[in-house]
């Protein structure tokens, strides 16, 4: 069952014996009925029981043939040609459920694992976001993190994060549909005001902090790290920040992650001193965001990536531009607290009076 449960494999049929030790062939395939997924995977059963009630119940539960033990090859080959000879109706219907019911709008984003497209359903208008990764061509490790990203997709939600609709495997290929933020993200926002010169209003940073806070508190509440959280993992629509991008984020209870990763100028001191850390490396990413969102530039930069390592370990946090309040300049103090024991966790931070404000 785990390997049907992994949505990477795709299966075009599966050989099932009745008599298994830990759950037997009556028992899968009533799990395989409750999964709109893997009910389409046609199930061949094989048992030395060939009763009529054993047979009835196989179909009933929705198994395509039956075949009589002692089993020959020849004899299960030609079923599999067979059975894999599909009926033109039936592969439209495949079709209509997969990658047939989508055109392609225009290309949003390239990453080291895939691609994004926005697309449209041809019947209801409907546009997604739809990543596509090619799996042929991915390492086992991208493979592992493109599993992991799907797995969180689906426990997390909330109203600051990114809609997960379905995912699929055709022809080689694994394909998430998620909500489209065709606000852009939130590097593209501060980019613009960049070069436009105009700084964010408090409010304006205080509200998206609050948001940015709700998202934190969906994964931290379920012991899960994102790990990568910056400004181009951070999307928009209608004015409302929303988190994505959950491809290297971590299942964490009561216990310490230990691999460095994420984007250099968004760590914490303790990851770039190789040590472990917990869910307030994320807090401490959000602050660099805060402030940046308050600057126009990141609190600890370089021209190398050991510079910027060595800047997040050692350099002192510059103070806020005048004219911003104390409660602003107490808030980022606080979230880029060098301290890893004396930074707040998310749960702090969303009691803290300027962000619950926002947040209420």
């Amino acid at each position: 069952m785990e390997q049907l449960n992994n949505d990477l494999n795709d299966f075009d049929l599966v050989l099932l014996d009745l008599n298994m030790p830990e759950m037997d062939g009556f028992e899968v395939m009533t799990h395989m009925q409750a999964d709109e997924r893997l009910k389409q995977i046609p199930v061949v059963v094989m048992s030395a029981n060939d009763s009529k009630d054993t047979v009835a119940q196989c179909l009933k539960l929705g198994a395509k043939n039956f075949l009589v033990k002692p089993v020959r090859i020849s004899e299960c080959r030609a079923l599999i040609k067979f059975m894999n000879a599909v009926n033109p109706n039936e592969k439209k219907a495949s079709e209509e459920k997969g990658l047939a019911r989508f055109e392609i709008v225009k290309h949003l984003g390239q990453g080291a694992a895939g691609t994004v497209h926005l697309v449209r359903n041809k019947k209801t208008n409907e546009e997604f976001a739809l990543k596509t990764m090619n799996l042929q061509y991915l390492s086992d490790k991208d493979k592992a993190s493109a599993e992991c990203e799907v797995e969180f997709l689906r426990v997390i939600c909330g109203p600051t994060i990114i809609k997960f609709y379905e995912s699929f495997v055709e022809k080689q290929a694994l394909y998430i549909l998620m909500e489209c933020a065709d606000g852009g993200c939130l590097a593209q926002l501060i980019t613009k005001a960049t070069k436009k010169k105009t700084t964010f209003s408090e409010d304006e940073v205080l509200m998206y902090t609050a948001q940015i806070t709700l998202s934190l508190l969906a994964l931290h509440s379920k012991q899960i790290l994102h790990r990568d959280i910056k400004t181009q993992n951070i999307f928009i629509k209608a004015g409302v920040l929303k988190l994505g991008d959950f491809g290297i984020s971590k299942s964490v209870e009561n216990d310490m992650a230990k691999t460095m990763c994420g984007t250099p100028y968004f760590m914490p001191p303790e990851v770039c001193r190789g040590e472990t850390y917990d869910a307030k490396a994320d807090v401490w990413a959000m602050g660099v965001i805060i402030y940046e969102l308050i600057t126009l530039k990141k609190p600890f930069d370089s021209n190398t990536i050991q510079g910027v390592f060595e800047a997040i370990k050692n350099k002192p946090l510059e103070p806020l531009p005048s004219g911003r309040s104390k409660e602003l300049q107490s808030l980022v103090e606080a979230v880029l607290n060098k301290n890893i024991d004396k930074r707040p966790s998310i749960f702090d931070v969303a009691k803290i009076p300027c962000v619950s404000k926002k947040i209420q």
